[in-house]
């Protein structure tokens, strides 16, 4: 009697695990196909995402070598290099959030109103973007041009989205918030080939002065540089106890 309550009692246990693994082989069989969505979907924008990458920086790439034969100013060609990469990658992210299901509507509600709380807080960052939109509209310097940004003078290397990168003359490289840029002055050397160079030298006390005069002027003349469209100005400008001091405009 005792061995048919234990021979019972081990049926019952197969009879719970059979009907447990039946159970979990129709659950198995109901989800596979959403299973096998699920997996495809997530393989597909893993590679839609990786073309959306490679894509941006072939574009990228490309539409510098067309705008550089078409010899556009090197300024515009980096700037649009960068803005075409990232709308590029920003398109397939939304493209890949879209395959797996995800409401960008959404997201984009949600990424709204957070943009809307980091522009008030990154109020600056802001300005600097539309200062350097309009920097690159504008034109007011391209890279290679020699200039004065607020006091910083320097050779442009690039005019990025928020900054603008200088090298000073003593080789220290100087990095310049757009927006800064914009509410000072700018000057630029590079735009007009010809400048005003204007010198003081000393001489001793007892030279005599037309004799001066007309060395500086013969120098001048022989000084291939120089252009003669407004006569070089000498004059004098302090008298010492121990010299002369000329000035030269040329």
């Amino acid at each position: 009697m005792s061995i048919n309550k234990v021979f019972c009692f081990f049926k019952e246990i197969i009879n719970d695990i059979k009907t447990r693994i039946f159970n979990i082989l129709t659950l198995i069989s109901n989800y596979r196909k959403k299973l096998i969505m699920h997996i495809f979907n997530f393989f597909l924008s893993s590679i839609i995402l990786f073309m959306g990458i490679s894509l941006s920086n072939f574009l990228s790439e490309l539409i510098i070598k067309i705008l550089r034969i078409k010899k556009i100013d090197e300024t515009l060609v980096t700037f649009l290099h960068t803005l075409l990469k990232y709308a590029i990658i920003v398109f397939t992210l939304i493209i890949t959030l879209n395959i797996l299901g995800i409401k960008t509507s959404s997201i984009l509600t949600v990424i709204g109103a957070a943009g809307l709380a980091i522009g008030l807080a990154l109020q600056g960052s802001l300005s600097n973007l539309a200062a350097g939109i309009l920097l690159v509209g504008f034109r007011h310097f391209k890279v290679k041009d020699f200039v004065d940004l607020g006091g910083i003078s320097g050779i442009v290397m690039s005019v990025q989205l928020f900054s603008t990168t200088l090298k000073t003359l003593d080789g220290r490289i100087v990095i310049v918030p757009n927006n800064r840029i914009l509410l000072g002055n700018i000057i630029n050397y590079s735009t007009e080939p010809n400048k005003l160079i204007d010198v003081v030298i000393s001489v001793e006390r007892n030279s005599n002065i037309s004799y001066v005069k007309k060395c500086i002027l013969m120098r001048l003349i022989n000084e291939k540089f120089i252009i003669y469209n407004i006569p070089p100005i000498i004059q004098i400008v302090s008298i010492t106890p121990s010299s002369i001091d000329f000035s030269i405009r040329v």
